[in-house]
C-alpha cells in the first residue's frame, strides 16, 4: 500500500505542475500580446517572434491542460445513454470511453515521439520543431495514465458512488 500512496503523490505532484505551468503560459501569452498591440499600434514597430512564441504556448497549454480536464470530469460529454443505465452498464459505458481515450493518448504520444525523432524543422524564428510536438507527447502519456487511474477507479465505485460520479 505503500507504494500506491508514493505513486499517488507523484501523480498528485506532477497535475500541479501541469496546472502551475499552464497559468504560467496563460499569463506569459496575456503579457506578450499586451506587449505586442501597444508596440504595433502605439509606436508601430511590432516583435517578430511574439507571435509564434505564443502560438507555442498555446500547444502547450492545450496538451498539458487535457489530463487535468480529464481527471475533473470538465469536458464537454454525452450522458443521456449512461443516464438509461443500470450501475454495471454505466461502469461498462465509462470503461469503454476511457479505453478510446487510452487509445487517442498512446496514438498521440507514440507517433508524437517518432515525429520528433524525424522531423529537422525548424520555423523562420529558429525554434525547433520538437518544441511544438514534446507537449503533445507529454500531454497523449500522462492522458493514458489518467484514463488508466480513472478505469480503475470506475471499477472499485459502489453503487451509492456510482449514481454522484461524473467520468
Amino acid at each position: 500500500m505503500k507504494l500506491v500512496n508514493i505513486l499517488l503523490r507523484i501523480k498528485k505532484g506532477i497535475e500541479k505542475i501541469f496546472l502551475w505551468l499552464s497559468i504560467f503560459l496563460l499569463f506569459t501569452i496575456f503579457i506578450l500580446m499586451l506587449l505586442q498591440v501597444f508596440r504595433r499600434y502605439v509606436l508601430n514597430d511590432a516583435y517578430f517572434w511574439v507571435e509564434e512564441v505564443c502560438r507555442l504556448a498555446q500547444i502547450w497549454i492545450v496538451f498539458l491542460a487535457s489530463p487535468l480536464v480529464l481527471k475533473r470530469a470538465e469536458h464537454p460529454s454525452f450522458g443521456g445513454v449512461p443516464a438509461c443505465l443500470n450501475n454495471k452498464g454505466k461502469k461498462l459505458i465509462w470503461i469503454l470511453s476511457m479505453l478510446l481515450v487510452i487509445m487517442t493518448g498512446w496514438w498521440i504520444g507514440y507517433y508524437g515521439i517518432q515525429l520528433m525523432y524525424t522531423s529537422t524543422y525548424e520555423s523562420a524564428n529558429g525554434i525547433p520543431r520538437w518544441m511544438a510536438i514534446l507537449p503533445a507527447v507529454i500531454g497523449g502519456c500522462w492522458t493514458v495514465v489518467e484514463a488508466v487511474y480513472k478505469i480503475i477507479t470506475i471499477i472499485r465505485l459502489n453503487p451509492e458512488e456510482v449514481k454522484k460520479w461524473k467520468v
